[in-house]
């Protein structure tokens, strides 16, 4: 069984659907490809101070029930993307940021296209409060895809890296998929979800990068990208990773 852990399933409040039918059309594709519970992680980017928490679990909690109404066996569970910021102790503190299912995980976004001077210290902020980010979609990062060893300390003192299935299956671009490759290959990625928005191009679909991700770091490995280690993180459970091997340089078209 899968566990997606980022996911833009619940409706009307980003740019996943609009209304709760999209929702449920997105939980019946996961649930075809293998899916068992999804971490609902809406973006979190606009929230004023809040009790965001309670609304989007009251929100999960409305899916769910429709989803057990027509025997749909899929868990919800809510998150958020937070949006990396020099004040995330803050914004967890006014609710405008928060965990996975409640546990010490937190799915961090970082801007596709630079890298702000104040990541490093924000993530460690998150650690010294004794949180483990996740870098959501760290493959998509125009940073990262120049110089993905940039992410190689980061690893080494705990913050673990989640991949887009799409991206590996050549959703978001040659570099973007390259990129995906070269994490795996230096076990720089720990994770894979599915970033699912819809039912269309963005889907909630796992199942397709295990072949590809298999090639990499073999079958087994591949495996538990998307069952044991994304469900020890929602279950607040500790996560075993290998330690990081470097990443030579080479030249790609984004530095001509």
């Amino acid at each position: 069984m899968f566990t997606d852990i980022h996911c833009h399933i619940l409706p009307g409040v980003d740019d996943g659907p609009g209304e709760i039918e999209g929702s449920l059309a997105m939980a019946a594709q996961a649930v075809a490809d293998g899916t068992g519970q999804i971490v609902a992680t809406p973006h979190n980017m606009h929230w004023r101070p809040g009790a965001h928490r309670e609304r989007m679990s009251a929100l999960a909690a409305q899916v769910q029930q429709e989803l057990d109404q027509r025997g749909l066996a899929l868990r919800i569970v809510v998150g958020t993307e937070v949006y990396i910021a020099p004040d995330l102790p803050a914004r967890l503190d006014d609710g405008r940021a928060y965990t996975i299912n409640g546990s010490r995980y937190i799915l961090v976004e970082l801007p596709f296209t630079f890298w702000p001077d104040f990541s490093e210290d924000a993530l460690s902020a998150l650690q010294e409060r004794g949180l483990v980010p996740i870098l959501a979609h760290a493959e998509r990062y125009t940073t990262l895809q120049r110089d993905p060893d940039r992410l190689r300390p980061l690893v080494e003192h705990g913050i673990l890296v989640q991949l887009t299935a799409g991206s590996l299956l050549g959703g978001f671009g040659r570099e973007a998929q390259r990129a995906a490759q070269v994490l795996l290959e230096h076990n720089l990625a720990h994770v894979i979800a599915s970033d699912g928005h819809n039912t269309t191009y963005r889907v909630p679909v796992l199942s397709a990068t295990l072949p590809l991700a298999g090639k990499i770091v073999g079958p087994e490995a591949a495996q538990t990208l998307v069952e044991s280690v994304p469900a020890a993180i929602v279950a607040n459970q500790p996560v075993a990773i290998a330690p990081p091997r470097p990443v030579l340089k080479q030249r790609s078209w984004l530095d001509l």
